[in-house]
């Protein structure tokens, strides 16, 4: 499967999941509904294993997939860290999570088992991050982001903010391809709230926020 169907069957999956919601939102419980739903939709579509330079198999889509670099996320922002740093504003940092990521197969046949599949930052910025650098391509043909919010506050658009920021920034670098970011409204919100939430990130077509109130 090249590169182009895989990303084309991931947008599918998206497609579906906001439709399902969009129309029947009380199939939904929580965020962990959601998630669920939507692997659910992309291992139907993407079943094929790629093996790695010691022939072993992995498969294309993990959940809470590290980000490839340390990181500052505080009140709607996003700060990339040099590797060697280890506090930032008297904090400790470290290294964030996507969601979801639908990996390059290309980097998994290009690296090996470990630098695959263990968390440790070392074989991440000496192993796949490497890789994207040397070759100038992406890691993740897909990276998501999913928010559900009872509420519309303004710490849940910072929240917003600095994972959104989180995704740009990494594309940005080479390291992702497509990003998308899925914020889901519960208890029946306000048609005008929607508006608002929606009017805020509207340049910003990677943001994608259903409104279960009304058919579309």
């Amino acid at each position: 499967m090249n590169n182009d169907t895989i990303i084309e069957k991931v947008e599918e999956a998206i497609a579906e999941l906001y439709n399902e919601y969009q129309n029947e939102p009380s199939l939904f419980y929580n965020e962990h509904d959601l998630m669920h739903r939507l692997g659910t939709l992309l291992d139907g579509r993407l079943e094929e294993k790629y093996l790695d330079k010691e022939n072993q198999p992995h498969r294309l889509m993990h959940y809470e997939f590290a980000t490839l670099e340390k990181c500052f996320m505080k009140d709607g922002g996003y700060t990339s860290i040099p590797d060697d740093v280890k506090r930032f504003k008297e904090k400790k940092v470290g290294r964030g999570h996507f969601d979801l990521v639908v990996l390059n197969p290309e980097a998994i046949q290009s690296n090996t088992t470990i630098n695959l599949s263990n968390p440790y930052f070392k074989y991440c910025r000496f192993g796949i991050r490497h890789w994207s650098e040397e070759n100038g391509k992406p890691i993740f043909l897909y990276a998501l982001e999913m928010m559900d919010l009872e509420r519309i506050s303004q710490g849940n658009k910072e929240k917003i903010w600095q994972d959104l920021k989180k995704l740009i920034a990494l594309r940005d670098k080479g390291y992702v391809r497509k990003i998308k970011f899925l914020v889901f409204l519960w208890n029946n919100p306000k048609e005008d709230r929607i508006r608002q939430l929606r009017e805020e990130f509207r340049d910003y077509p990677e943001v994608i926020i259903p409104n279960p109130n009304k058919k579309e």
